[in-house]
Order: C-alpha cells, then sequence, then structure tokens
C-alpha cells in the first residue's frame, strides 16, 4: 500500500500486508475484507480513516488472533466467541505473558480491547467468518485493561543521564563533525581510480614507508574486526593493514600482496611500529581532556563514526527544536535559512519541515524557530548526504532509505560509543541499568522543562505545534498544585489535564 504511504519514520514493509501469511482460506479472505473496509469506510466510534501503517499493524493483531485461535482452539471460529473466556485467554497470552514491561501492561490491553471492539464492528463487511457478540458487553477499555497511570507513560529522560549524553551529541556536531567530514573527503580521494602509474610498485612502496618514517608515524594497523580477503596470511606482513596502504600509496591491492612486498611491509612495521587506524586525516584535540578524542580513522571506523555523528545531529535537532520524530526525519537539503526578527535586530535561525499529526495524510510544511547548535547539525547533515533526506542509513545495502525506525538503536550505539570517545564525561545508571533512549523521550523531557519555566506555556504552545494549549497549562499548573500540596501528581494526560485546569479555575 505504498502509493498510501507517506511517514517519513516508517519502512516501506511497515506499509505492506502478506495475507499468504494466513494459512486458512477463510480467515485470509476475512483480513482482506476487514483490512479493506477500515481502509475505505469510517468505522464506528473513529472520526477519520486510518493510515496504512495502522491497518497494517491491526492486520499483524488480527493474525495473532487466528493463530491464537488455531493453536489453542481448533475448529473454533469467529463467529463462535459468545462467551469473553476465550477472549480473557486470548489478552492474558497476547500481553501478560508477552514481553511487555510490567508498567506497559494496562496500555497494551486496553489496545488489544480497542481492535476488538474494532473487529466487531466491522462484522457488516465480512462475509464467512465476523464476531456476532461485542466483547465484554461493550465494556469500556479501563474496565477491561484497568486504570492507566494518570502520569504520561513516556519516560522524562534523567537529568544525570541527558546532561552528559547532549554534551556529548554537541562535542560531535561542533568538533569531531570536522574530522568526519576531512576524512570522508580522504576516502573519496584515495578511492579515486590511479590512473597509469609513473613509477613502479616499489618505488611506491618505499616513497610511503620513508614518508611514514619522516612522519614519525608506523605503518597502518589492520583492525581486529576487519573482513580479511579469502586466504589472507595475517602473520606474514606483521598486523599491517594491507588494503589502506594501497589505497594511500596509490598501488593495486595484487601487487601489494606479492610476497617481496610483504616481506618489505613486515620489516617496516618491525621498524616503524603499528599505528591504530592509519589514515592521513588529523584527529582534533579535545579541549576538555587535552588529547585527541580518538586514534585515527581507517574504513571501518570511519563508517561507525559517520552513524554516530548522525545519531548526534539527531539529538541535538530534535532536542532543541522540540521536533517529534517524524517531522525530524522530514527534513531535508536546504531547508535551513534565517529570517530577521519583527524589528530587524536579531536574526533567527529556521528550518522548513512538514508536521504530519493531525494533519493531511501528507503532511503539512511548517517551519520551526531554532538556535545555533540545530543549525549547525543540519549544516552537518547536509554534507553527510547525497540524497533528498538528511537522515538516511549510511552504509547499508539500500543506503538512500531513510533511518526510520531504525532510529532508537542508534540512540543507544551513540550512548555506547560516547563512553569510548568521552571517558571523561560518562552517562551513568539508573537502577544499576543503562538507560534506554527513545525518540519519544526527548519531546517528553524539553516540554515538560519547557512548562516548568517562565513563558513556558507559550513557547510550548508556539513551537510544538499543538492544537491546544492545555497541555503546557496542565505542565504549569500541576507543578503549581504539586508544590503545595494540592495536587499529588505532575499530571499529563489529556483527560486528566482538563479535570485539572477545571479544579485549579474552582480553587482560583
Amino acid at each position: 500500500m505504498a502509493a498510501a504511504y507517506h511517514l517519513p519514520n516508517h519502512h516501506l514493509g511497515q506499509s505492506t500486508i502478506v495475507f499468504t501469511t494466513i494459512e486458512d482460506p477463510l480467515w485470509r479472505l476475512t483480513a482482506k475484507e476487514y483490512a479493506y473496509s477500515r481502509l475505505t469506510k469510517i468505522t464506528e466510534g473513529c472520526k477519520r480513516l486510518p493510515s496504512v501503517v495502522t491497518v497494517c499493524r491491526e492486520f499483524r493483531e488480527l493474525r495473532r488472533l487466528f493463530g491464537f485461535l488455531a493453536d489453542r482452539c481448533p475448529r473454533l471460529r469467529l463467529r463462535d466467541l459468545t462467551d469473553d473466556a476465550v477472549l480473557d485467554a486470548y489478552l492474558h497470552h497476547r500481553v501478560d505473558a508477552g514481553n511487555f514491561k510490567p508498567e506497559n501492561h494496562v496500555q497494551e490491553r486496553g489496545r488489544v480491547k480497542w481492535f476488538l471492539t474494532l473487529l466487531f464492528r466491522t462484522r457488516e463487511s465480512l462475509t464467512f467468518d465476523r464476531l456476532v457478540r461485542l466483547p465484554w458487553d461493550g465494556r469500556t477499555s479501563q474496565d477491561v485493561a484497568g486504570r492507566r497511570p494518570s502520569e504520561n507513560t513516556t519516560q522524562r529522560i534523567p537529568p544525570q543521564v541527558l546532561a552528559p549524553y547532549l554534551r556529548g551529541a554537541l562535542f560531535y556536531v561542533r568538533v569531531a563533525s570536522k574530522d568526519v567530514l576531512a576524512a570522508l573527503a580522504e576516502q573519496q580521494r584515495i578511492r579515486l581510480p590511479m590512473g597509469k602509474p609513473t613509477n613502479s610498485t616499489r618505488t611506491r612502496l618505499d616513497a610511503f614507508i620513508e614518508r611514514r618514517r619522516g612522519e614519525g608515524r608506523g605503518m597502518p594497523a589492520r583492525p581486529a574486526d576487519i573482513n580479511l580477503p579469502r586466504g589472507h596470511c595475517t602473520g606474514s606482513d606483521g598486523g599491517v593493514n594491507r588494503k589502506l596502504v594501497a589505497q594511500l600509496a596509490r598501488i593495486s591491492y595484487a601487487s601489494v600482496d606479492l610476497p617481496a612486498n610483504v616481506e618489505l611491509l613486515r620489516q617496516a612495521a618491525a621498524e616503524l611500529g603499528l599505528e591504530e587506524g592509519g589514515m592521513d586525516t588529523e584527529i582534533s584535540i579535545d579541549e576538555e581532556t587535552g588529547r585527541p578524542w580518538r586514534p585515527r580513522f581507517h574504513s571501518k571506523s570511519l563508517l561507525n563514526e559517520v552513524r554516530t555523528l548522525l545519531a548526534a545531529c539527531y539529538v541535538v535537532t530534535v532536542y532543541l527544536s522540540g521536533m517529534r520524530d517524524s517531522e525530524a526525519q522530514s527534513l531535508k537539503p536546504g531547508c535551513h535559512f534565517t529570517e530577521p526578527s519583527a524589528d530587524g535586530v536579531i536574526e533567527r535561525h529556521k528550518v522548513r519541515g512538514t508536521v504530519f499529526k493531525g494533519r493531511q495524510p501528507t503532511g503539512d510544511e511548517d517551519s520551526w524557530v531554532v538556535i545555533e547548535p540545530v543549525a549547525q547539525a543540519v549544516t552537518v547533515l547536509e554534507s553527510l548526504t547525497d540524497c533528498d533526506k538528511l537522515f538516511y542509513r549510511h552504509g547499508f545495502r539500500h543506503s538512500k532509505e531513510g533511518i526510520a525506525s531504525t532510529i532508537n538503536d542508534l540512540l543507544n550505539v551513540f550512548a555506547d560509543r560516547l563512553a569510548g570517545a568521552r571517558p571523561h564525561d560518562p552517562i551513568p545508571l539508573v537502577d544499576g541499568k543503562k538507560w534506554r533512549f527513545t525518540t519519544r523521550q526527548f519531546r517528553r523531557t524539553v516540554a515538560w522543562h519547557i512548562g516548568h519555566q517562565p513563558f513556558g506555556v507559550v513557547a510550548g504552545k508556539i513551537q510544538y505545534k499543538h492544537v491546544k494549549v492545555a497541555m503546557f497549562e496542565g505542565y504549569a499548573k500541576a507543578r503549581e498544585l504539586h508544590q503545595t500540596g494540592e495536587y499529588p501528581q505532575v499530571a499529563s494526560s489529556r483527560r486528566r489535564l482538563d479535570r485539572l485546569q477545571r479544579y485549579y479555575e474552582l480553587a482560583s
């Protein structure tokens, strides 16, 4: 269903339904009819047609239900579910016995209950099998799943975790990015076709070794995790990265692999030693430590640092602008621009992107006022990309594809890499465990902080594209009531905020 697929933070595979994964032909037809009904008719209780991603997610839930019935209750059809015992068992199997965290059980049970309600409400569109009885006699999700916690279930990043994480991201954007971009330019240069050589291979190899000797540098060391060609003998060359030597010396790899040249490399390594990385790009000094922030690059470490820099740019962009994940991943080269303020005194940085939440399927173009670090991150991303996306997957087979849902893994890999690049500024453990970063946490964290600052309500309304200002008013008012002891928790759900607002007005 890619024709109706527009969200940049989802893979195309998430808008694909493979009906053949359902073996039973009648249930396969039921799944097709359900998907068609959801895509073409507004279901009772819904305000609009769902997105194709939502329908794909509902299909996967329907497939799980069919699989459960086939395994636990053979020959039982949807029309036979005339009591709630089987549905209760499915709910327990799906959520309580699943891999969900205990704090998410209520939310997931509510989602499953809502799906079964939708399945009942689309019964008129289903030909051969359908739910003939409203699950749980129409009881609310709260009655079936339990009361949801009043606090927003998206966790705020603890300050002691966020501080070194954000400092590391800013370091990559401001300092490390220069080295990574310079190394990419060097890599592109040494990978260019060599053309017809003007002197012999041995002459070039001798000149390369002599240059290393004059610079006081060792021979490029072969990384421990590098993929070696078949039949490559690792001991005869003294641990030298032959491929990189061939590229730097501008000679063919086949000629470097000759026995006489391999012996020459071994002797050079014994005399000069080995240098980690080996590329010529110099590494910047970290002002906090007075030392280079990492060893020199080789091809694999450079690719890892490109992905690390991509994650750093993402962190700076979403946290310091307040964008949602889909909005950040909609950014394209050239999205940054500057405009003078109304009084003409200040030159403001802005980025242009697309807002999807609550808008038409293709989204609406909008702009954000941002600060200079975000503008720097966008500039770095423009230097990294060679397609129409700022955030795309570097070094993968389909490299023009966006990072999409892989960003959560990338954010946590970035935290691990900071431990090696910035050991003097470690990210502490939380309850003895590493903090698990997700994209939602950044907006949740900065929204809470903005709601706790003077004029934060106004800033939140303008910056975060909320139709209503209730969320930010609720943050501020909940904080006031919490401090006076009149309200025990800082609420954030829309319904609880409405109650809180009415309570505040009565109290005033």
